[in-house]
């Protein structure tokens, strides 16, 4: 269900063509491609210390254009690790960028908190505490337990414009 919904997505994005994306037009008239991402899939390092109770956001890297805000759709890259061991859990890299939609049920708080703000070419890293991530139910299927922190390395692809 989940990758039909990303499938799904996916292909509107894609009809949707360049309307409401941040992508600037070029000398000869035509629209240019995004920003590019970085070239690899980014290590994620863990801090020394207890998890955050509160959600940390890290630039490691600006993008270029105006901010997302809610209602806008973020195509990412991420690599996800859990705060306690480093633990890879999920990572996008492998398969194709994701679309977040920012103000909308299915994505955890901690995205929608913590995605605000970010431009396209941008990479952000997110220490989420469990309250704002999967919290006490945990996501068993994605080997994330019960009240874990989380950390999450993103780079955005692209926005498209509510």
């Amino acid at each position: 269900m989940r990758r039909r919904l990303a499938l799904l997505t996916l292909l509107a994005i894609a009809l949707t063509g360049a309307c409401g994306r941040t992508s600037s037009l070029g000398d000869d008239g035509a629209p240019t491609p995004p920003i590019s991402p970085s070239s690899g899939k980014p290590t994620v390092n863990v801090p020394d210390g207890p998890p955050p109770t509160e959600l940390v956001i890290n630039d490691l890297r600006q993008g270029e254009g105006p901010p997302a805000k809610d209602g806008d759709t973020v195509i990412v890259n991420y690599v996800g690790v859990l705060f306690d061991t480093g633990e890879e859990f999920g990572s996008s890299w492998e398969s194709q960028p994701s679309p977040l939609f920012l103000g909308q049920p299915g994505v955890i708080e901690g995205w929608q908190q913590g995605l605000v703000g970010v431009k396209i070419g941008g990479q952000r890293e997110l220490i989420i505490p469990s309250d704002l991530a999967y919290g006490p139910e945990g996501r068993a299927d994605a080997g994330i337990p019960a009240n874990a922190a989380l950390i999450f390395v993103i780079d955005v692809v692209d926005i498209v414009r509510a």
